[in-house]
């Protein structure tokens, strides 16, 4: 007798099973098994299960066991299999009802209105109607509650299982009672693992599963103890006198005819403005000639010129419109122009979108892809159906307003998040089977040692090729268990996530499509991940957060603020000397995408002139191109090079020669080939994917275009070859473009409004004192002061005042942002007199640790009082102040004017700040600087100089002429990177350390555009 096992919970089911979607396929092919079912306790792997059944041949079964018990009841559990479409909705429906509304007194008129399309079965103990019965048999109400459930459901079960005692004990009544009320029976296993040996991985997971509530103990019952996929032989022995009950899987089975519709795209229609008479193409049409022409005003262009960008108009609107995608366009303009008219600043464009005409014309992108040459097919491709992705970058702190907004116009359950999944990461993996196993931690940390925290390698991988791990393994029967049942996890759901850009707007509420659920945020989000909903047909609306944009929104109304000036960076010029002078010099501190070492490096040796300078610099500084780096620089200032064609030259020139981009992998297709700038596309992704058959069939319609465009096919095979073997390090043009102009966006400001762009820079890294230093260096080299605060000017960020820059109030030890938000609220009443006066204004919100720490760190240093006196007396102005009345005058006091000794008042500032802005290490060297003529290391000039500095770091290095240095040196007014030469650091390098003090001779020099630094000699002091 055949059994088909309903009662299957998967990986999704999260944290509650081992059964991992792939292996139950492999599983059931290697049984010969024609259909299987899914019944986890949501549906987050309900779509997932569905595409991987039918690519692998087999008869999906979707349920849902949905526990529909009220807050105050026990488990309700009741099993919901979708036998048709409408059922699939209905789960759909029932799952979103779970989450965002939950299940009350009315659940089952709640099951009523959901229940076409649905077979249900009350699984065992599981269900409290069947519980009830097992301490009431002969309860009359009961049963009539039994068949009004039953009333719902046009195929309803009772479901009985054999698993343990208590299902077991239970079995014989509701078998009779089954019979009595006409009401028909199913063989129940819930399932949760598939082989009995996986019965230890399961109970792993389980344990993990507890770690969140500070423990791995989990009581396994009975029936998870036989949680096996229950195979036909075993069934046919544990249910041999009631083979009815088997014939009920196989006829549920039968039943189930579920095919999932994909029917087109579900994104909204736009909502026209009131009283158009023109439909959505012609309303695009009509946004796209007025911004065109906008655009164009600003442009110097003659006729022709203009002809080519209203031909490119023209074509990408008829592509658009013949793809179907005119209203995906409106409604990426409504929420652009949201922003825009919001004062929320919205990036030039990312990604392949920016090669679009349409895009820059409505305003979405600010970056003209006729000036940058970008690839409109890059974006679209007429000749691939496929979804435009256009996706958007806002400030951090204005992503949800967009969000908001979509649900505003388009209606709560229309618009999500789209849902994702933490998963057990390698480390992870090891991380939380090693804690439900209790192995030490410093076993446990000698092992994390060889498993890198990102990109790592699998563990099986690790376990395979890492001798010292392996060696381990075949040593300590724990640490091979670990590293098998980590394996068994490995990738496996964790947690439910949220997409981290993601949004999806239906033409219709989501959950006719996916379920929704709620998210950590109190959000709407889908049950299914992105790859699911693009699947659907659903059109996933990328709308991200870039830090970057916060950054330029804050400089930009500093300046306002600060000096009333307005900067417009969609007016700026974009061929500034001033900003790639900038650039050349490599201070690419806080410049987005270029600020590594690498990059800067890059950067001087191209000598950065222009902003194609800089998207070329973008584009291969990456892993592959950049070993072409040496051979682009070299070419650029004058090395011969031959080109790989001439019919090719042209497209190569402007990159010395070398493929950079994937667009020029389609203009050389086109050009050399025929192709169609949409075929060429195909062949890029072809490249990208090396699939060997597309491959081949490509390189037969490349040598067939090309010979008929008259070339040798000798020759065209070279070009292929060329393209196969550098194509794939190809880097998106639009890409590089859009996030070059951020970049140089940052640069002008940094360029034209340093303190206020260092000063932005600093508010983000304030916990990050090394960073700050590096900073400050920065700007003590410009020659601005960098002040501690000073309790009415500081605020809660980095105050400039011309050449001085003022510390934050939040900086300081003890003193949080609300903190310092409080007490610059009651200074709205009146600058703070003097420190009686902030004493006791603030009595009530700061404590005496508090206090104390503004006034090490100096806040209190423009008042008549030392910081000694600020520390001792506070306790008698708090005492006095118990005495006076309010409104009582407060008048100066004067107090001792003795002051801590320079090393008690340095180490106090370094404890309230983390570093010394007024009292450094330096200041006892005054006297001795100021007699022997020292120079501040920002001062110094060409020739010999003698500075008093800190060694900041040492790195030595074997030249020809022997063990030479390169040392960092630091004073409080800048930082400088010197050399000492073989000849001088044998005589010296016994005498240098890091974090010492001492007196050099440096020699300084100029070469070329630059100042170079050496070290003739030193002195301790």
């Amino acid at each position: 007798m055949e059994f088909v096992n309903l009662y299957v919970q998967t990986e999704y089911s999260i944290l509650s099973s081992a059964i991992r979607l792939d292996d139950y396929f492999k599983y059931a092919k290697a049984n010969g098994l024609n259909e299987i079912a899914i019944c986890d306790s949501d549906m987050y792997g309900a779509y997932k299960f569905y595409l991987g059944c039918i690519k692998n041949n087999l008869k999906p079964i979707i349920g849902m066991a949905l526990n529909i018990a009220s807050k105050n009841e026990a488990q309700d559990v009741i099993l919901l299999y979708a036998y048709n479409y409408e059922g699939y909705i209905n789960l759909c429906h029932l799952a979103t009802i779970a989450h965002l509304e939950g299940f009350g007194a009315d659940k089952y008129s709640v099951l009523a209105k959901h229940a076409k399309g649905i077979i249900a079965i009350l699984p065992g103990s599981e269900s409290a109607v069947l519980r009830e019965f097992r301490k009431d048999s002969n309860n009359k109400e009961l049963v009539d509650n039994l068949l009004f459930i039953k009333g719902i459901f046009e195929h309803f079960y009772i479901g009985l299982m054999v698993q343990n005692i208590s299902e077991k004990e239970m079995f014989g009544g509701l078998y009779v009672l089954a019979r009595a009320n006409n009401i028909k029976m199913v063989a129940l296993h819930k399932t949760c693992y598939l082989e009995k040996e996986d019965l230890e991985v399961y109970k792993v997971v389980k344990k993990i599963s507890q770690i969140g509530n500070g423990n791995t103990q989990y009581n396994f019952s009975q029936k998870e103890e036989n949680g096996f996929y229950l195979n036909n032989d075993l069934a046919n022995f544990m249910y041999i006198n009631y083979p009815d009950l088997l014939d009920a899987s196989c006829e549920i089975s039968n039943l189930c005819n579920l095919e999932i519709k994909k029917d087109g795209y579900h994104f909204p229609k736009y909502v026209l403005p009131d009283g158009s008479d023109i439909d959505s193409k012609e309303y695009l049409a009509d946004l796209a000639k007025i911004g065109l022409n906008k655009r164009l005003a600003s442009k110097r262009l003659d006729n022709e010129q203009i002809n080519v960008y209203k031909n490119r108009l023209l074509y990408e609107l008829d592509v658009i419109s013949k793809m179907g995608f005119c209203d995906y366009f409106l409604i990426v303009y409504d929420y652009v122009r949201f922003a825009k008219t919001n004062n929320i600043l919205v990036g030039p464009g990312r990604g392949s979108a920016a090669g679009s005409l349409v895009s820059y014309v409505l305003g979405i992108t600010n970056t003209d892809p006729i000036e940058y040459n970008l690839l409109f097919e890059r974006f679209l491709n007429p000749e691939r159906i496929s979804m435009p992705d256009i996706d958007v970058d806002f400030p951090d702190d204005a992503r949800e307003k967009i969000y908001h907004y979509l649900i505003e116009k388009y209606g709560a359950k229309k618009v999500a998040h789209i849902g994702t999944f933490g998963t057990f990461k390698p480390r992870s993996a090891i991380r939380d089977v090693a804690k439900v196993m209790g192995i030490k931690d410093s076993t446990l940390k000698t092992i994390n040692n060889y498993i890198p925290q990102y990109n790592s390698p699998s563990l099986d991988s690790i376990a395979q090729g890492v001798i010292d791990i392996k060696k381990m393994i075949m040593g300590n029967d724990d640490i091979k268990n670990l590293f098998y049942l980590a394996s068994k996890i490995e990738n496996m759901p964790r947690n439910i996530s949220i997409h981290a850009s993601g949004v999806v707007i239906g033409d219709e509420n989501l959950d006719l499509y996916t379920p929704l659920s709620r998210g950590s945020d109190g959000v709407y989000q889908t049950e299914y991940e992105a790859s699911d909903i693009e699947s659907i047909g659903l059109v996933k609306m990328d709308i991200l957060s870039l830090s970057n944009l916060n950054t330029i929104t804050k400089i930009v109304r500093d300046v306002e603020e600060k000096t009333g000036k307005k900067i417009d960076l969609y007016k700026i010029s974009y061929n500034d000397p001033n900003v790639f002078k900038l650039m050349a010099s490599g201070d690419t501190d806080g410049i987005f995408q270029f600020e590594s070492s690498g990059m800067r490096k890059l950067l001087k040796e191209l000598k950065v002139s222009s902003l194609e300078d800089m998207i070329i610099a973008n584009a291969i500084y990456r892993p592959g191109p950049q070993d072409m780096i040496p051979t682009l620089i070299k070419r650029k200032f004058g090395q011969s090079y031959k080109g790989i064609d001439p019919s090719i030259d042209d497209i190569l020139a402007p990159t010395y020669g070398i493929v950079i981009f994937q667009e020029q992998i389609l203009l050389i297709a086109q050009k050399y080939a025929g192709f169609t700038l949409g075929q060429a596309d195909l062949l890029r992704r072809a490249v990208s994917k090396k699939k060997a058959e597309e491959l081949l069939n490509m390189r037969e319609a490349f040598l067939k275009g090309a010979f008929n465009k008259g070339h040798m096919l000798d020759d065209a095979n070279k070009i292929y070859d060329y393209i196969v073997k550098f194509g794939d390090y190809g880097f998106n043009r639009s890409h590089a473009a859009v996030y070059s102009i951020v970049a140089y966006q940052m640069a002008y400001l940094k360029t034209y409004y340093y303190p206020f762009f260092m000063s932005t820079l600093m508010e983000a890294s304030l916990s990050d004192k090394d960073t700050l230093n590096n900073y400050f260096s920065s700007l003590r080299q410009r020659r601005y002061n960098i002040l501690p605060p000073d309790i009415n000017i500081s605020s809660t960020v980095f105050e400039v005042r011309g050449n001085d820059i003022y510390y934050p109030l939040q900086g300081v030890k003890e003193i949080s942002a609300g903190v310092a938000k409080d007490i610059l609220k009651i200074k709205e009443n009146g600058i703070f007199l003097n420190y009686e006066d902030f004493v006791i204004r603030t009595k009530e919100l700061l404590n005496k640790k508090m206090v104390i720490s503004l006034a090490n760190s100096g806040a209190f240093d423009s008042f008549n009082i030392t910081r000694k006196a600020a520390n001792e007396e506070y306790d008698n102005i708090i005492r006095m102040s118990l005495f006076s009345r309010v409104g009582d005058k407060i008048e100066d006091t004067s107090y001792s004017n003795i002051e801590y000794d320079l090393s008690t008042i340095s180490e106090n500032e370094r404890n309230a700040l983390g570093f010394n802005l007024k009292y450094d290490e330096f200041i006892k060297y005054k006297e001795l600087a100021a007699s022997i003529g020292v120079t501040r290391l920002i001062d110094v000039k060409i020739g010999k100089n003698l500075v008093i500095a800190k060694v900041d770091s040492i790195s030595e290095y074997n030249s020809k002429g022997g063990l030479m240095a390169f040392i960092k040196i630091s004073d409080s007014s800048a930082s400088h990177d010197v050399t000492i030469f073989a000849s001088d650091y044998v005589n010296i390098r016994s005498s240098l350390f890091s974090d010492k003090i001492y007196l050099f001779e440096i020699m300084v020099n100029q070469k070329e555009d630059s100042l170079r630094y050496h070290l003739t000699n030193l002195k301790k002091l």
